[in-house]
């Protein structure tokens, strides 16, 4: 379950089912990092307004401080501006990166990495590479650290926080000894399952004999797990692959809240899919967006173009397809993450190397990519587009909702120009504050409005109809779309959201979406 990623005081909004298609303007941009590489993988909104990232820094030197080697984990810490408040490097004296990040309750936070290191911050590891979780406090200092896998190589690439306090994280794994007690042949999805001290629960190695990896994990409403990824596999655990010569389909799977296999699904083509993140929706539902090259199978192509295009897919709980749009120009567009936004819709994060077709307005051009972030409709309908960067490439790997409406943007920029205003050499950690598009945009349905408050709360709420109303249901999701609360109102409603875990919500009334903060 995803936990507090984003805390401030905000106004409630009234947003429209009917939004405009202007795309949204830039806060504000900032580059971090130094003369060499350095990659944000990760971004969450922190309890004070500001910003976490993590990634990679191969760098020693301007932003970047007491680095353990030419590739370590980086965490940069912002104000709500973007203006660095501290930033700390991990690892040893191999190669270590952050791939996820949580932030808890108490501000402290914990990472994902992979680790190739077993020296300085890290110890335990178990060769090659290995899972590694880093947890620090508010400052940045090392509270503890672990290391999970085998004698081959283990990555991680996604971490949630789950309901018991603990995490769960997903990657893959060539191993099959120390912590790794299956292999099903080549790479395996591997699962973990920790407490809220980093000790190993239980694993789960997910695939067939051949290679299969995950690149997301998200904790769902029934305490259950939705993974992400693809496969290359089509026997043992996996079944109905669309078996392209050489190629993946993408691959989704429901566990237990204990790890069992409830159910799997190929979704794809005779083509290239993976599947790059998967969310539970507001109606109990799954959102996935992949990366997609085919035209056949379940893939309905933009006609005239099979080249890589985002792939959305919106399925039911059980991960029958129900939906499934394109979109893209003639080159080539990789996602990497999607939010669902507070009114439905979603919001989708990656690159695009087109400037055609659904895409308008990119810096560059070939082989040089723009961030390229889209917003859809509930039903898949494209409203905006946006491309982000400078004439030289650009990369979008992480995407988080903001408590004003609006997103924040981390990936990586080469560029000096366009969208980007310096450059510290090399690759840049690059994070964009995006505005929200909902703010002042009024109902356009017939739904009467209502006022919400106070808001932000910590312990009551009161729903005032602007007219009198026999009778209105009100529903309260979190940010992974799981229903909290809900009931029936009438007239002025008092709600008691005191035993809601600080965050940012939706209420829904009737058909009308409201933005709420639960503060502690």
């Amino acid at each position: 379950m995803n936990t507090i990623k984003s805390i401030l005081t905000t106004l409630s909004i009234i947003i429209s089912v009917s939004l405009a298609a202007q795309a949204p303007s830039i806060q504000w941009e900032k580059n971090y990092g130094g003369s060499d590489g350095d990659h944000v993988h990760a971004v969450q909104q922190t309890l004070d307004g500001g910003y976490i990232a993590v990634g990679l820094s191969a760098s020693n030197d301007s932003d970047v401080t007491a680095a353990m080697t030419s590739g370590d984990l980086w965490v940069v810490k912002t104000d709500a501006a973007g203006n660095i408040q501290w930033e700390k490097s991990f690892g040893g004296s191999s190669y270590d990166y952050g791939m996820g990040v949580e932030v808890l309750a108490d501000g402290s936070y914990v990472i994902a990495a992979v680790t190739m290191s077993n020296d300085s911050d890290v110890t335990g590891n178990n060769g090659v590479s290995d899972f590694w979780m880093v947890k620090i406090d508010g400052l940045g200092n090392l509270a503890w650290q672990k290391s999970y896998g085998g004698s081959n190589q283990d990555n991680i690439y996604a971490l949630d926080q789950t309901s018991d306090g603990g995490f769960i994280a997903v990657g893959l794994t060539l191993s099959n000894d120390s912590d790794v007690t299956v292999n099903n042949g080549s790479s395996d999805i591997w699962v973990i399952k920790v407490d809220a001290n980093g000790n190993l629960q239980w694993q789960k190695s997910l695939g067939g004999t051949a290679s299969d990896l995950a690149t997301s994990v998200n904790q769902v409403a029934d305490g259950g797990y939705i993974i992400g990824g693809n496969t290359n596999s089509n026997d043992s655990l996996v079944s109905g692959n669309h078996m392209g010569w050489g190629v993946t389909d993408g691959w989704i799977v429901k566990l237990s809240a204990t790890g069992n296999l409830l159910w799997q699904k190929c979704i794809g083509s005779t083509g290239q899919e993976t599947v790059y993140d998967v969310k539970e929706t507001f109606d109990g539902g799954l959102i996935a967006i992949c990366f997609s090259n085919g035209d056949d199978g379940d893939v309905t192509a933009i006609p005239g173009n099979i080249s890589p295009n985002y792939w959305l897919v919106k399925m039911d709980n059980a991960g029958t397809i129900l939906w499934q749009k394109e979109y893209g120009g003639t080159n080539q567009e990789i996602p990497a993450r999607v939010e669902q936004t507070p009114e439905g819709g979603y919001a989708v994060i990656g690159y695009t190397v087109s400037n055609d077709g659904d895409v308008v307005g990119q810096h560059g051009s070939p082989p040089n990519a723009d961030i390229w972030m889209i917003k859809t409709t509930a039903t898949g309908t494209l409203l905006w587009q946006r491309c982000l960067g400078g004439s030289a490439n650009e990369d979008g790997l992480a995407l988080a909702k903001t408590a004003d409406g609006g997103f924040i943007v981390g990936g990586y920029s080469i560029s000096n120009d366009g969208d980007v205003a310096m450059n510290y050499g090399g690759d840049d950690y690059w994070l964009v504050k995006i505005n929200s598009d909902l703010t002042g945009i009024e109902n356009l349905t017939s739904e009467k409005r209502f006022t919400i408050y106070p808001n932000p709360s910590s312990e009551l709420i009161f729903i005032t109809a602007e007219n009198e109303i026999e009778n209105y249901s009100w529903s309260i999701f979190n940010e992974a779309g799981q229903l909290v609360l809900n009931g029936i109102g009438k007239n002025t409603s008092q709600i008691s959201i005191e035993s809601l875990a600080a965050g940012f919500y939706t209420l829904q009334i009737n058909s009308a979406f409201y933005k709420l903060v639960k503060c502690n």
